[in-house]
């Protein structure tokens, strides 16, 4: 014999058949003595009957061909997202163009080559920065580096 907590998991995956208590299954046995069980089983066959009778009863407002008569009668909606995009859209530069006025004066992009030996290069930083030069394997490469300094 199986519990009713047992019984309340078959009771979601069982047969109609089973749940009116005509199959000498587990479920079936259990609901032939349990009276809660049984009331249960009967409240989801009624919940099923519901909603087969309120299927029958729908239908359409519309037949396809009014229907699609209706659609293609109507404006169609041009680009309604981008109305709801462009606020937000701006909202974002504006933040952008505040973030980067707050940073500082830009870094140079690139530096000119130096004149003959590349290991004899001066670089001064910008004023609130520091630099490291660093040599790499090729003679002709030097990396050149700039950080914010540390503030004491």
């Amino acid at each position: 014999m199986i519990t009713c907590a047992e019984a309340r998991e078959l009771l979601l995956q069982a047969d109609r058949s089973e749940l009116r208590g005509g199959s000498g299954s587990t479920l079936g046995l259990h609901l032939a003595t349990c009276d809660h069980c049984r009331a249960r089983a009967a409240r989801i066959l009624a919940a099923e009957q519901a909603l087969a009778d309120t299927l029958l009863g729908a239908r359409p407002r519309h037949t396809a061909p009014e229907a699609l008569r209706r659609a293609s009668a109507r404006p169609a909606r041009r680009f309604p997202a981008l109305r709801r995009a462009i606020p937000l859209a701006a909202a974002a530069l504006l933040a952008g163009l505040l973030i980067v006025r707050r940073a500082g004066p830009p870094l140079p992009r690139a530096l000119p080559a130096p004149a003959g030996d590349a290991r004899n290069l001066t670089v001064a930083a910008p004023p609130g920065r520091s630099l490291a030069l660093l040599n790499t394997a090729n003679p002709d490469v030097v990396v050149v580096w700039f950080f914010p300094k540390e503030q004491p």
